[in-house]
């Protein structure tokens, strides 16, 4: 039988360890029989303890190495957003994985429905990265990757040296939301090639980006032909839980089930999380940011309902590209 290797990147702090191993439980569980994950996990100031969270759920066809990393050098970038410093990682996944010439690396937010082999062989050709848009493109008409599931010509890159390139480029930018995707954006250029949707589904966008555009513009900027928001969920290939809302702290989480599901294949029902219901998050938001946030969730609300039934987009307050 003919041996399918797909080598991942992944980078946990000590914080994601648990969401982290949740990820590779749904890598393992979808996987095609004769396909062998080398998996690397890049520990972010971690230790042979947090390694060892990792070892126990290695095998054959799913290996995981731990490796690690200080983010000591980035400690100057100011991180103003919730995206960790650890995602500056990034940067260095190439160098720290010589093994091979391509590199998949995926966020440790996610759950994955597929077999990765398909994803694995896109041929890069000359381009540095592929990646799927982001979709806030739609109404700005630029094509930006999202940073969570990027296959990176890992060759190319280190041939190039473009280690020290990000990371001037990044410094360059000064204080902003985006820990990476920016950065990967400019120094990438037009080497980049643009995978199809279905590989990084930002599950909290689909509803939210309703008071945004149709199922319409959707399908013409991804070149797809979904025909409701709910395909585009059913036939992902990744789940990405980008937003707050996640699995792992509230009960009514988009594909939320789904992804206790790979929990508990990993820590056993047996092991309750304690998960927070839809009450408890207005109550935290309102503590957070005072009462004129149920304003603005109210009128989030409203403009989704008008753009989803009537196709009329009155809301373009989307913000800039971080």
């Amino acid at each position: 039988m003919k041996e399918n290797k797909v080598p991942i990147a992944m980078i946990c702090d000590r914080n994601f360890i648990m969401q982290t191993k949740v990820a590779i439980a749904s890598l393992k569980k979808n996987k095609n029989i004769d396909t062998v994950y080398d998996v690397f996990v890049i520990l972010v100031d971690g230790n042979e303890e947090d390694a060892r969270n990792f070892k126990v759920i290695s095998s054959e066809d799913c290996y995981i190495t731990a490796r690690y990393i200080s983010v000591e050098k980035y400690s100057h970038i100011k991180q103003i957003a919730h995206v960790p410093l650890a995602s500056l990682v990034k940067f260095d996944l190439c160098e720290l994985i010589p093994e091979y010439d391509k590199i998949l690396y995926l966020d440790g937010d996610i759950i994955v429905r597929e077999d990765l082999c398909e994803l694995y062989d896109f041929d890069l050709n000359d381009a540095y990265v592929a990646g799927v848009p982001h979709s806030i493109g739609i109404i700005t008409g630029e094509k930006k990757i999202n940073g969570g599931i990027l296959l990176f010509n890992a060759k190319k890159i280190r041939d190039e040296h473009l280690q020290k390139v990000f990371i001037k480029t990044r410094e360059s930018l000064g204080e902003r939301k985006s820990m990476d995707q920016e950065t990967f954006h400019m120094v990438f250029g037009d080497k980049k090639i643009f995978l199809p949707p279905k590989y990084n589904v930002m599950i909290d966008k689909v509803d939210y980006e309703k008071k945004y555009y149709s199922v319409k513009s959707y399908n013409e900027f991804y070149g797809t032909e979904y025909k409701t928001r709910k395909e585009i969920v059913k036939t992902a290939a990744i789940i990405h839980f980008t937003g707050s809302i996640k699995p792992w702290k509230y009960d009514f989480a988009k594909c939320g089930k789904e992804w206790v599901s790979n929990y508990k294949n990993i820590y056993g029902d047996d092991t309750k999380l304690l998960l927070k219901d839809k009450k408890t998050y207005y109550k935290e938001q309102i503590e957070k940011n005072g009462l004129r946030c149920v304003y603005w969730m109210m009128k989030d609300k409203i403009l989704q309902v008008i753009g989803d039934v009537f196709h009329i987009f009155l809301d373009r307050s989307y913000g800039q590209w971080n």
